[in-house]
């Protein structure tokens, strides 16, 4: 799989997640926005990836909003990130989705 593929950087950023609760310590916003991530990745598909994420219940703690843009209409966009976690049914997902882990060695 590509370095932009949806389920990739899902397993990515749950994998970082994991072990920011496992440590104890707060995820960083720059880990978080993909600001150190192997590709380039645009801010409308990284939102979509973490909404789409909190909807599945594998993330918590995103604070969205709905705003008005021209030609769109109103459109959901994230307000915060600031209390983001990973869930129990995220860490199930990490655990039992080899495919993913094979795609997730490739970005090391």
């Amino acid at each position: 799989m590509a370095k932009d593929d949806y389920f990739t950087i899902v397993y990515y950023l749950l994998k970082y997640l994991y072990a920011c609760v496992k440590e104890g310590i707060k995820p960083r916003e720059d880990m978080i926005m993909l600001k150190e991530y192997p590709a380039d990745i645009n801010e409308s598909y990284i939102q979509y990836i973490l909404i789409t994420m909190q909807e599945n219940e594998y993330i918590k703690g995103i604070d969205t909003i709905n705003v008005p843009i021209l030609g769109n209409g109103m459109v959901e966009t994230i307000k915060s990130i600031s209390n983001i976690k990973i869930t129990p049914i995220g860490i199930e997902y990490l655990e039992n989705n080899n495919m993913m882990h094979k795609a997730y060695d490739t970005l090391k």
